[in-house]
């Protein structure tokens, strides 16, 4: 029973204090252990036993009924559809850029929205016209996507963050905006977070953004980044400065949870 205590009381301190909810899967399996302890407790009602073993059950139960009741508020709140844990309502009143034209890597644009969202934060997509924009996954053509705002009615200032989806064919289009251009520009001046992933990193090297910087990109990139003057390195993950960056579809989850965390902590420091 002390283990079970224990976490319960931990899992309080999380829900009620911080704001910052981390529930892992072992949440679940605990739940099941007492749930079953629960069954045993209701059984063991009419049975002759001693009062102090009746009372040791009773706090069971008690336990039981929180631990239940805090797990499924957990369940319900804090797990991705990839069943990670994540942090919930810490972004709260951020506001964060989706940079994409036609041709977009589907997953490198939906995930990190639906992870910047659950976290509690507003994600607007910008493109350079109104209307929805052509979704790909690899070489076949996905879902569209509503794009929230243009190039030429929004502005850096009022975000957060930019995040830069792959895409070949989104990424080779979008380098050469000039509109597209500009708002990482003034993002990178204004020091806003910018998380790029794959071929993303197209329009960073064409904004003349990556001199001096250690990022990675997709790895036929790296050419290009060496000669806007920046160091390509092969990790999952790269943080310099204002800057985060991936290399691929397969890196979302470590890509998520960095974005998550920086925005978090920036927010924080506020």
């Amino acid at each position: 029973m002390h283990d079970y205590a224990h976490n319960l009381q931990a899992w309080r301190g999380s829900l009620s204090g911080s704001g910052r909810y981390t529930v892992g899967l072992q949440a679940s399996h605990e739940a099941a252990e007492i749930w079953a302890l629960a069954r045993i407790i209701d059984a063991s009602a009419s049975l002759p036993i001693s009062r102090r073993r009746r009372a040791h059950l009773l706090r069971l139960r008690i336990y039981h009924r929180r631990t239940v009741a805090f797990c499924a508020l957990a369940g319900r709140t804090l797990f991705s559809h990839q069943g990670e844990g994540l942090v919930a309502n810490t972004l709260q009143g951020c506001k964060v850029a989706v940079l994409a034209v036609d041709g977009f890597e589907q997953a490198e644009l939906v995930e990190p929205r639906r992870a910047l969202t659950e976290a509690g934060a507003t994600v607007h997509v910008i493109s350079a016209r109104a209307g929805k924009i052509q979704g790909f996954k690899h070489e076949d053509k996905g879902d569209t996507v509503d794009v929230d705002t243009t190039f030429d009615k929004a502005t850096p200032r009022d975000y957060d963050a930019v995040v830069l989806p792959g895409g070949v064919v989104n990424s080779d289009a979008i380098r050469l905006l000039p509109h597209a251009q500009a708002f990482v520009k003034a993002a990178d001046n204004a020091k806003k977070l910018i998380a790029v992933i794959c071929h993303g990193a197209w329009l960073p090297v064409s904004a003349g953004l990556l001199k001096g910087r250690t990022v990675t990109s997709w790895p036929s990139l790296q050419d290009d980044i060496r000669n806007a003057g920046g160091t390509w390195v092969d990790q999952e993950v790269v943080e310099d400065d204002n800057f985060i960056t991936s290399r691929k579809p397969d890196d979302l989850p470590s890509f998520n949870r960095t974005l998550v965390a920086r925005l978090s902590k920036q927010k924080k420091a506020e």
